[in-house]
């Protein structure tokens, strides 16, 4: 027999001892696993992403359900079924809200994107892993996180135009919005951060994780993202309260100082974009630089935990306690104090940082950035980095203000789940058209009122409770659960105040998860993650279980269902009018399978209208109206309709509450204009009017 064979015979004898010890580690696993795929997949923000991947959580709870031993109500992870229980009622919230919504399928949307991180952290609630098992997921899901950096900076640099990968010289795949870009690989880059610091590993993979870190964070800066930057700000602050705070700046101090040596190559690359450029002329030259750099802190940081293993070898033989690199005993005078001068210190570290970056003067910086960020003038051009340049009108605080202003009109119960996009469409000064608030807060209370934010806040709580106990566990490992928690929770939280992040699944799923395992892990958790019940209660107990996992298969259902209408959707617009005998079949299709959306009646109205087919369209733009009254484009083009047979004050009508309903809308101020002059366009070319005006918008989401 072979090394190779023994050693696989070993791993194999190791995991089935795990599984044995944890039935619930291989459902569990298909969390970072899926959260991972999603990263590959655009974030999972499409619903042909999204979809998939949620029903095969859902499916993976109800087996769990039936086969697994009933979950362990234990009273150390009563925080974390607090926090579930008040997610479960903010989705179930949420698909409620269809019935008052704006638009109902949008809420509907809403709601099914509560789900993935909802579904992870059932998993991993109802039965709780051990703190080496949670550490595996962990581990599982930053190999994925780092791989797809590996293969996106691969992609990029063999990519013929540089627009593919970068947009405005900001890199933005494989995610494809920025900021949500950025977001993935911080979070990766902090769990590399804390897992490089973590005494249970062998030098050689703590020095990966390191290396790991350098590629993700030299990512996050190719993205220029203001609100990275600020986020990851708030996770500088976060660290000094944490007691484990001087071994995270001894074992991340070599990434982190290899990615500042880097900066000036990762910061030219936004100076030298050119959107037909190839790839190479961007990312070829830091590709080597960054190699090295990676490898620099492999090294480093191998060589530390070598030597703290084989000083803490030599301690413990000889019988004395070893704290290498790692806080006092917690408690004492000596402890506090040490702790509190390195506090100071990098507290008067950041301050110089500051002043020099604002040339002494922060308060006037501070003054003319908010001037700026309320303003209405657009950035100038700047030849430097973004992260020196002004902040110049991203619209941010005209979202927001649309958003609190129209929250106050109903406050308990909100517009709907995600119903920002209708209130924008109308109120908005802006020339975007944002579907989101740009927000998370401000999301939840303008899509689901009060209600919806308090059990956001409950939810949130009830893991922050949970996290915090593990972060007073006398385990090493367990402690290190928490502060990866508080880390990556931190900058998702303060990121997403700030911008959309949460409609990435991506995203919401791993930080969620993360918090989940902190919050419940243990040293030893129950054997076999259950507790036989009282022979009274077993079948009462045995109904719910058997309830729960009948509602997850029915989920997975109307999951594949939604994916199979967004898959029909797609096909019945790229057959268009090239094949309309197939576009209609798919488009019905679509609109049997989502009974809520008025899209694909909408495209089908578009592909009919093209053909000169008016009455078909009429009744196609119908029923495209009576599942969403407030669609612009469907009230316009309806409106033209009426006009071309005669029927003048119902055509103008429609076109007039179209207008209103999107008054920065140019197309439709074309529209409405000519119909009131008695020169209304024919709805071809009204929708040719509009198809132009979508066509230079570059960001409709």
């Amino acid at each position: 027999m072979t090394d190779t064979e023994r050693a696989s015979r070993r791993a194999g004898r190791r995991l089935a001892t795990a599984v044995a010890a944890q039935p619930s580690l291989p459902f569990a696993a298909l969390v970072p696993a899926v959260a991972a795929w999603m990263a590959f997949a655009e974030g999972g923000f499409f619903v042909r992403v999204f979809a998939p991947a949620t029903a095969v959580l859902a499916t993976a709870l109800a087996v769990a359900l039936l086969a697994l031993p009933r979950p362990r109500l234990a009273r150390p992870s009563l925080p974390a079924l607090v926090a579930l229980a008040a997610l479960v009622a903010l989705c179930v919230w949420s698909f409620l809200s269809v019935t008052w919504a704006l638009q109902p399928w949008i809420a509907f949307d809403g709601a099914l994107r509560i789900l993935p991180p909802l579904l992870a952290m059932a998993l991993l609630v109802l039965w709780p892993l051990s703190s080496a098992r949670a550490t595996v997921l962990l581990t599982i899901w930053l190999v994925g996180v780092t791989a797809a950096a590996i293969v996106e900076l691969a992609n990029a640099h063999a990519a013929t135009a540089a627009f593919t990968h970068f947009h405005q010289g900001r890199l933005a795949e494989p995610v494809g919005y920025v900021n949500a870009n950025a977001a993935l690989w911080m979070l990766g880059a902090l769990v590399a951060l804390v897992a490089a610091a973590r005494r249970d590993l062998s030098a050689p993979a703590r020095g990966a994780a390191a290396a790991a870190a350098v590629l993700l964070l030299s990512l996050a800066v190719l993205t220029q993202s203001r609100g990275w930057l600020v986020a990851t700000v708030a996770v500088f602050f976060a660290a000094l309260l944490l007691r484990e705070l001087p071994r995270l700046i001894a074992f991340a101090l070599p990434a982190v100082a290899a990615v500042v040596v880097l900066l000036p190559s990762l910061l030219a690359v936004y100076e030298r974009y050119r959107p037909t450029a190839p790839g190479s002329d961007l990312v070829g030259p830091i590709v080597g630089p960054l190699a090295l750099a990676a490898a620099g802190a492999f090294a480093v940081t191998s060589v530390l935990a070598w030597v703290e293993r084989r000083g803490a070898a030599d301690t413990v033989a000889g019988g004395r306690r070893w704290r290498p690199l790692g806080p006092p005993l917690p408690g004492t005078a000596k402890g506090i104090a040490a702790r509190s001068l390195l506090r100071v210190a990098l507290v008067a570290v950041a301050t110089a940082a500051v002043l020099a970056a604002t040339d002494g003067r922060p308060a006037d910086k501070a003054r003319t950035a908010w001037r700026e960020f309320t303003g209405a003038q657009q950035q100038a051009a700047s030849n430097g980095a973004r992260f020196v340049a002004g902040l110049g009108q991203q619209y941010r605080y005209d979202f927001w203000r649309v958003a609190w202003r129209r929250a106050g009109e109903r406050p308990l119960i909100g517009y709907g789940a995600e119903n920002f996009s209708p209130l924008y469409l109308r109120d908005g000064r802006s020339p975007e058209t944002p579907y989101y608030a740009h927000s998370l807060p401000l999301q939840l209370l303008i899509g689901t009122g009060l209600v919806g934010l308090a059990l956001s806040a409950i939810a949130v709580g009830g893991l922050g409770v949970g996290v915090r106990r593990s972060l007073a566990s006398g385990d090493d490992v367990t402690r290190t659960l928490g502060v990866t928690a508080v880390l990556c929770g931190t900058y998702f939280l303060v990121h997403a105040s700030g911008d959309w992040l949460w409609e990435f699944p991506a995203l919401s799923t791993p930080v969620l998860a993360i918090a989940a395992l902190a919050a419940t892990a243990s040293p030893r958790p129950p054997r076999g993650g259950s507790l036989p019940p009282r022979p009274a209660k077993a079948r009462h107990a045995n109904l719910v279980s058997l309830a729960a996992a009948v509602s997850c298969l029915l989920l997975a259902t109307l999951l594949a269902s939604q994916w199979a209408a967004d898959r029909a959707l797609r096909q019945g617009q790229r057959a268009g009018v090239d094949r309309p005998r197939e576009a209609r079949a798919q488009l019905e299709l679509a609109a049997a399978l989502n009974p809520l959306s008025p899209l694909p009646y909408e495209a089908l109205a578009s592909i009919q209208i093209a053909l000169g087919e008016e009455d078909a369209a009429r009744r196609s733009l119908k029923h495209a109206l009576d599942r969403g009254p407030r669609e612009p484009v469907a009230l316009a083009l309806s409106g033209l309709l009426e006009l071309e047979r005669g029927r003048t004050t119902s055509g103008l009508r429609a076109v007039r509450r179209a207008e209103r309903l999107a008054p920065r809308n140019e197309a439709l101020r074309e529209i409405a204009s000519r119909a009131a002059s008695g020169r209304a366009p024919r709805a071809a070319a009204g929708l040719d009017l509009i198809r132009r005006d979508v066509a230079r918008r570059t960001d409709r989401r």
